[in-house]
């Protein structure tokens, strides 16, 4: 990432920020809490998107600590603002309305300046010492998909992505909550056994909802945080299904309340095996409303078993791998192993290595063949996925 010059703090427009009470080193309200603070003081509506990103980057990579994000955008992100600022701004007391006139105080391009910076180090820092994420045709088949189950006018809002393990599913979700993360949408990986209770700690985590929070309370807040314009995104929901429970599915059951109290956009992924469930399984009448809810199971979005030659020549374009054929085919022959995109990824980073260690800034066929030769744990694999 490209560190963008200092600073200066804008003059004529800016908020008296009070400091903050001595010993006041955390934020702690969760989104919704927020977002009616920010309503209350009269934040301008058009930097909302913003405050609600820099809010939650705040509270996800630093426990809600405002002086170590203040830090990061001095050091990292060389934008001059002080932690007096940032508590300012994340206790929903920095933009305020000029008694008599009306005018607010503030600076909305300050705002926007640091979001925008934060938002490229958010996906810098999710690549730090790993892959980089590769745009292949399948990815935007899947950004795609989520983009239109999230418009307004979608009926069924439940949106189902089906993968088999290595397929990359689980990837493309995260990259697209990555980078659609406004406040609004979130992703997180369903807990075993269908733990209703497990499951609303985790999604509440994701708008930082107290993990201490009673039960109760924990559903009020999360309620209160999902919009309808927010996006849920449930990986590997097989594991949420006890066939004990027979049709009676604690989390689907709560999936489908949630949806239905808020107009939220809900997508689940899974393995192929738990599409049988949907169509033949013993509980098959039960998932009848889910099939309804998805819009029918011919409209759900099945990855490829194995990476498509446009995806392998993508991925070898971007990572500026040379050889030719030979080189796909080396590729293609790793992504048809069992763990898929896994084995892919992780060859691909040794040979990336060799590569570097060699002083050359591309990718010979020769380190592809040598990374070949190497066994990897599949410990090792499963990192560099």
């Amino acid at each position: 990432m490209t560190a963008t010059a200092p600073t200066a703090p804008a003059k004529g427009n800016t908020a008296i920020t009070a400091e903050p009470p001595e010993g006041r080193l955390t934020i702690r309200k969760d989104l919704s809490q927020f977002e009616a603070r920010m309503v209350q003081a009269g934040y301008p509506e058009e930097v909302f998107e913003d405050c609600l990103f820099i809010y939650q980057v705040n509270q996800r990579e630093f426990s809600g600590k405002y002086p170590l994000l203040a830090h990061l955008v001095r050091s990292e992100l060389r934008i001059d603002r002080s932690d007096a600022f940032f508590y300012q701004l994340l206790g929903g007391k920095y933009f305020r309305r000029q008694k008599g006139t009306g005018k607010i105080q503030g600076s909305r391009e300050t705002v926007k300046e640091i979001a925008d910076a934060l938002r490229t180090w958010v996906v810098f820092n999710s690549e730090a010492g790993g892959m980089a994420f590769v745009e292949t045709p399948t990815w935007q088949s899947v950004a795609d998909y989520i983009d239109a189950k999230r418009e307004p006018t979608e009926v069924c809002k439940f949106g189902g992505i089906v993968g088999s393990t290595g397929t990359g599913k689980s990837r493309m979700t995260k990259r697209y909550a990555l980078i659609n993360n406004h406040g609004k949408t979130v992703h997180l990986e369903a807990p075993s056994r269908g733990s209703l209770s497990k499951f609303q700690v985790k999604l509440g985590s994701c708008y930082s909802v107290s993990i201490s929070a009673p039960a109760q309370e924990r559903n009020v807040r999360i309620t209160e945080c999902v919009r309808a314009d927010s996006t849920i995104i449930v990986d590997n929901i097989q594991k949420l299904y006890n066939k004990l429970h027979g049709p009676n599915q604690p989390v689907l059951n709560y999936l489908q309340e949630l949806q239905d109290d808020t107009g939220c956009t809900i997508i689940l992924n899974w393995t192929p095996v738990f599409t049988e469930i949907f169509r033949e399984g013993a509980d098959q009448r039960y998932f009848e409303q889910f099939v309804g809810r998805l819009g029918g199971l011919d409209t759900i979005i099945e990855l490829p078993e194995f990476t498509p030659l446009a995806d392998l020549k993508a991925i070898a374009a971007k990572m500026e791998i040379a050889g030719g054929k030979n080189a796909i085919d080396l590729m293609r022959r790793w992504s048809r192993q069992p763990g898929r995109q896994r084995i892919l990824f992780s060859r691909l980073q040794r040979a990336r290595r060799f590569a570097t260690d060699e002083g050359c800034d591309y990718i010979k066929l020769a380190h592809l063949e040598a990374a070949d030769c190497i066994a990897i744990t599949p410990s090792a694999e499963e990192g560099a996925a």
